[in-house]
């Protein structure tokens, strides 16, 4: 058996060396890329142009004509392309973090490439500043842009929805994270973000422990909002863990409890008798409790949420220990509906909520204030306002004196509710009309004292005016001094569409 065995290799071997060649060993060098001067690790700033750029030698091409660039990002799913020029110059949008990274060079003529991989950081670029949500120029689609207080201005890159209702910061809950509603007008109802990273979290109507019937986001507070009135403890209280939120969504008031179930918004409240309710947007949130103030438009009365562990509101009850003498509109007959609310100048123990009220009876405008302290409300003065107000009226709430804005097309004014009088304190150029108000607490160095408290409130006012580039919308800020005045800050022209609302994020 060996020797047929050897007898077959030594056969093999015979006619492989009678074989003719037939080989070719012309060989043709190819262009090789040499990727240099790229770091093994970077730490970029999000919403920034990391501007990195590699210099590139090759071994045969004389000028880079044949070169593509992909600089791409490692994800579970695969690579996700970050931008595709020479130079590391588009805008970093994904969300802080640690990444890999993978440039990659491609010689567009073999198809040859080469690549170099590093490390990335991205650290947030989000602190405190304003938020405006507006409409795209030329469109219903809603827009974000922040401006930060070190004058970065971001714009949300991605879709957030149509007809844009309001924006509100939520503040870290004792189990929750901070969030930031975007409530819109359409089927998903806005969108939900993170307002570290300004990305999506889910769709509003995802929101809740309960999918919603509909889906009509209308307005947002928590129960913290009472201490922006009581400048000796906003310090300590305002910036301390938000426990209790609430939604009002097709005139129907949900909570959500910092400890509560999926962290998500409970059912709605159920009415305390079998009159029904129909919640009016403007629903107030204080520590009393927990507890939210809600006006009840169907029956022109004052309801409350007064515990977390019942899902039916009660009827607040008037009391009589205050300076005033109490009414309530149930009693006097009125059909009273929600122009405005909320906070407004404390005075003593008793804070004040300021309600705007329309009577759609005799079409009279009212002022109602309410004093509230601990287990107390009392809804104490009511007066008709003889002052322009229509469906275009927009208002903001003083906490450092007796008084409210209100805006009349390109105009501003102060109205005093203790001596009951208007003043013009603004005047907007003609082809400017003011589309939103928004007052607000702005950022402070030392938030423990009177003084910084005082000096740090804002008006802040989005008008629609001519058309430069497309866009149609801008804002002024204003600091709002104890004599009611107003100084102006800065403005920010024409930097979107019609600005809709605001909010301060911290």
């Amino acid at each position: 058996m060996k020797k047929i065995f050897f007898l077959t290799i030594a056969i093999a071997l015979f006619f492989q060396s009678c074989m003719k060649e037939l080989g070719n060993y012309e060989y043709t060098d190819v262009n090789k890329i040499v990727i240099d001067s790229i770091k093994t690790f970077y730490t970029i700033e999000q919403y920034t142009v990391p501007n990195i750029t590699p210099v590139i030698s090759q071994t045969i091409e004389k000028d880079e004509s044949n070169l593509s660039f992909f600089w791409t990002l490692e994800t579970s799913a695969g690579l996700d392309t970050l931008c595709k020029n020479k130079s590391f110059n588009c805008e970093l949008y994904i969300p802080p973090g640690d990444y890999y990274s993978i440039l990659f060079v491609i010689d567009k003529k073999t198809g040859l490439y080469s690549k170099v991989r590093f490390s990335i950081r991205v650290v947030s670029a989000i602190g405190e500043g304003l938020m405006v949500l507006s409409k795209k120029s030329g469109s219903n689609e809603a827009a974000l842009t922040y401006f930060s207080t070190s004058n970065r201005v971001i714009k949300y890159p991605s879709f957030i929805g149509t007809d844009p209702v309001n924006i509100y910061y939520v503040r870290k809950g004792a189990s929750t994270v901070p969030l930031v509603h975007v409530m819109c007008k359409d089927n998903l109802g806005g969108i939900v973000i993170n307002p570290t990273t300004l990305t999506k979290f889910y769709n509003f109507k995802d929101f809740f422990y309960i999918p919603l019937t509909v889906v009509n986001p209308q307005s947002y507070t928590n129960v913290w909002t009472q201490y922006k009135t009581l400048p000796s403890v906003y310090g300590s209280s305002y910036y301390s863990a938000n426990y209790a939120e609430y939604v009002c969504n097709d005139n129907k008031v949900h909570i959500r409890y910092a400890y509560g179930a999926n962290q998500r918004m409970d059912a709605p409240f159920l009415a305390p008798d079998d009159l029904g309710y129909f919640a009016s947007p403007f629903i107030v949130g204080t520590y009393n409790g927990p507890s939210v103030f809600i006006y009840d438009e169907k029956n022109s009365r004052f309801l409350e949420a007064t515990s977390i562990t019942s899902n039916r509101l009660t009827k607040v009850k008037i009391k009589s220990t205050t300076p005033r003498v109490p009414f309530d509109p149930h009693n006097m007959g009125m059909k009273l509906k929600v122009l405005h609310a909320d906070w407004g100048l404390s005075v003593g123990s008793n804070m004040r909520i300021y309600y705007i009220m329309k009577d759609t009876d005799n079409n009279k405008n009212y002022y109602v204030e309410v004093l509230t302290t601990n287990l107390n409300f009392a809804p104490s003065k009511i007066y008709e306002l003889n002052i322009p107000i229509d469906s275009k009226t927009k208002f903001g709430c003083s906490v450092i004196t007796p008084a409210f804005y209100y805006s009349d097309k390109n105009k501003i004014y102060s109205f005093d509710v203790e001596v009951k009088s208007s003043v013009l304190r603004e005047t907007l150029p003609e082809n400017e009309e003011i589309t939103s108000m928004f007052v607000e607490q702005h950022v402070q160095k030392d938030p423990t004292t009177n003084k910084d408290y005082y000096d740090h409130l804002r008006l802040y006012v989005g008008v629609k005016g001519a058309a430069v580039n497309g866009n149609d919308g801008s804002i002024y800020i204003y600091k709002i001094n104890n004599d009611n005045t107003l100084t102006l800050l800065e403005s920010k022209k024409n930097f979107s569409g019609e600005i809709v609302s605001f909010a301060w994020k911290r």
